[in-house]
């Protein structure tokens, strides 16, 4: 997994070794690169963290990075990166939440001031419940703080509030100001019951679902447990659920991976009722593709997306990856933009 970020005195990527640490458990290695010259990617240094993380993540300012713990392990490991050729490690810090059990985070957010960590992930997971699982926020405040007394610093990273609505929200959680208002996208991933959840977090100690968006193929999911058991290996569930605030400068949309049911781009300005304009569906993968399960291999019957996914505001392209088919570039058509209200196509340039 990776991260980067782009500032004008700071031009970082960081690349972790997704299985590193697993088999057999133990340090796991990151690479740290300068991307000043993005064509010309420097490699500065490998860090090796204690254990296997699951993703990585660079505060706004550059300077430290948190990473999420890999399956079952609560906690996040943080770094700093101020000296960016000398990383140093901070430890390994709990998220505590009321009653004493611990969270764990698949992937981190965070607020432009770094006071808040926003949590996809669950305790449940763990436990193996993913659906009691929900979004949660952190004060991260006191986290490289010293003279704190014996117990003030710990643990430093505190539970501020979470959801009561449970079921989505393990996997990835983007925030999205929508008309001046601060929402969480929660989901969780891969099976077929994961899709995206909108949480108004004006109240950051009671996150409140205020929309959803579902497919057919999630509705039947929850409603047919031997048809969720067939589809279980991630056919039509969601991976990642990208969003863009300010799509062609005024419009929030969220661009939803459905893994075998493609690229679903969903019209956010109400987030109560989230509205699909577009999807792009890769088709059946080429001939010869296989999937691997328990250990048999099989024909793939569907071509996963399951990216990250960006919108170019210069041309208003969306990039995203597919895993047979490989890099899309994909752009809505007149009539999804004139429904959106935006201008028609930029001329090239």
């Amino acid at each position: 997994m990776h991260d980067l970020i782009d500032l004008p005195d700071r031009h970082i990527l960081v690349a972790g070794d997704y299985g590193g640490g697993l088999n057999p458990p133990g340090p796991s290695p990151m690479d740290i690169y300068d991307i000043t010259d993005c064509t010309k990617p420097v490699h500065l240094t490998t860090f090796y963290w204690p254990a296997n993380i699951h993703v990585p993540r660079i505060t706004p300012d550059g300077k430290r990075i948190y990473a999420g713990r890999q399956y079952g392990t609560a906690g996040v490991m943080v770094m700093d990166i101020s000296d960016v050729r000398a990383p140093k490690y901070m430890g390994d810090f709990p998220l505590i939440l009321p009653g004493g059990r611990q969270q764990r985070c698949h992937d981190v957010s965070f607020d432009e001031a770094q006071t808040r960590m926003y949590c996809a992930g669950s305790v449940p997971l763990i436990e193996g419940r993913k659906e009691d699982s929900a979004p949660s926020i952190w004060d991260i405040t006191l986290v490289g703080k010293t003279n704190l007394g014996p117990q003030g610093a710990w643990p430093p990273i505190r539970f501020i509030g979470t959801s009561r609505t449970r079921g989505q929200g393990d996997h990835h959680a983007p925030l999205a100001r929508i008309n001046g208002k601060l929402y969480m996208v929660a989901a969780n991933e891969l099976r077929c019951s994961a899709f995206p959840r909108i949480f108004d977090i004006s109240d950051e100690t009671d996150l409140r679902a205020v929309g959803e968006f579902r497919l057919e193929s999630n509705d039947r999911c929850l409603a047919d447990p031997e048809w969720a058991k067939a589809n279980a290996g991630g056919n039509y569930g969601l991976h990642y659920n990208s969003v863009v605030e300010d799509a062609f400068g005024s419009v929030p949309l969220g661009m939803f991976d459905f893994m075998g049911s493609g690229l679903r781009v969903v019209d956010l300005r109400d987030p109560a009722k989230p509205r699909e304009v577009a999807y792009y569906h890769p088709g059946a993968p080429a001939s010869g593709a296989v999937r691997s399960r328990n250990g048999t291999t099989a024909p793939a019957a569907t071509d996963s997306c399951m990216s990250h996914n960006y919108f170019v505001q210069e041309t208003g392209q969306i990039w995203f990856v597919c895993r047979d088919s490989g890099f899309h570039v994909a752009e809505l058509s007149r009539e999804v933009r004139a429904y959106l209200g935006v201008p028609a196509k930029p001329k090239p340039r």
